[in-house]
């Protein structure tokens, strides 16, 4: 039990560096492996996801919320001043 003991590292808590430090060697390290991980599980995952909610939205549902924005239309469609507000000013 003493040949355990001895051989057992001494664990102490890490500061936010050191683990910042340990997880950027980690992605430096291993980054193709983790980029072939987002290519080949992540990707097809969440393009999935996004055709299965897009093909549950009731018909029209996704023109309408490319198109209909409130905000933009009304700050963009119309000139900033208008002839009077001009006349007004100068």
């Amino acid at each position: 039990m003493s040949e355990n003991a001895a051989a057992a590292p001494n664990l102490r808590p890490l500061g936010i560096g050191e683990i910042l430090d340990v997880g950027i060697k980690v992605y430096t390290r291993n980054y193709l492996t983790l980029w072939k991980i987002v290519v080949f599980v992540v990707l097809p995952a969440q393009i999935l996801v996004n055709a299965i909610e897009v093909s549950a939205l009731p018909n029209g549902a996704l023109s309408m919320a490319w198109t209909y924005r409130p905000f933009i239309r009304e700050r963009f469609s119309r000139p900033r001043y208008s002839t009077k507000a001009r006349q007004r000013k100068e």
